[in-house]
């Protein structure tokens, strides 16, 4: 990570891991408002979850890597804070295009090993293509969680289908809702 934090995205940094350390299902909820940098935050707690886990031996000899699951309009975020603060692959699939699942397949067949991280950026949509399967995440992050607040919805059902043993970070700028425990509960879940 090549960015640096002001000093209240060091406090959420430091909040999301220690909540991250203790979740049971290894999950946390990042809410900031708008333009406050939940971006930056999530790439600087996914690079100290990598070193911690390089350091403890359970990354081997792969990358790091990480999906984001965000709307293509918020995937143009992502592809600006990663190229100003991440070095490693990054991909970005947004449709179901098969041209855009073939460069992904390519890409993972191809990566070079001296690659710390690989990244993915996908819709809701493709989160469960089965080529994803191929890409077992160590972080999944969910941009606009809220979004998965229904337990219900196609959108919650492909999300709860991330491997256990991932850790998962849902961000949202408007997290408050009309039934916070329910809604809370399915968003962590």
């Amino acid at each position: 990570f090549g960015g640096t934090l002001d000093p209240y995205q060091e406090i959420a940094r430091d909040r999301t891991l220690h909540a991250l350390r203790n979740a049971r299902g290894r999950g946390a909820l990042l809410a900031l408002d708008t333009g406050l940098g939940k971006s930056i935050v999530t790439l600087s707690v996914a690079d100290c979850l990598r070193t911690r886990d390089d350091i403890c031996g359970r990354l081997g000899y792969r990358p790091y890597r990480i999906i984001v699951v965000a709307s293509p309009t918020v995937s143009l975020v992502w592809r600006e804070e990663m190229d100003k603060h991440m070095t490693g692959d990054f991909l970005f699939f947004t449709q179901r295009a098969s041209s855009q699942l073939d460069r992904l397949k390519h890409a993972l067949a191809t990566s070079p090993r001296d690659v710390l991280v690989q990244m993915v950026v996908v819709s809701y949509d493709l989160l469960s293509h089965p080529l994803l399967s191929a890409f077992p995440p160590d972080v999944c992050v969910f941009d606009e969680c809220h979004a998965l607040k229904n337990p219900d919805s196609v959108r919650h059902r492909k999300a709860a289908q991330v491997p256990q043993g991932t850790y998962k970070i849902g961000l949202s700028g408007t997290p408050n809702t009309n039934n916070p425990e329910r809604d809370m509960r399915s968003l962590l879940s």
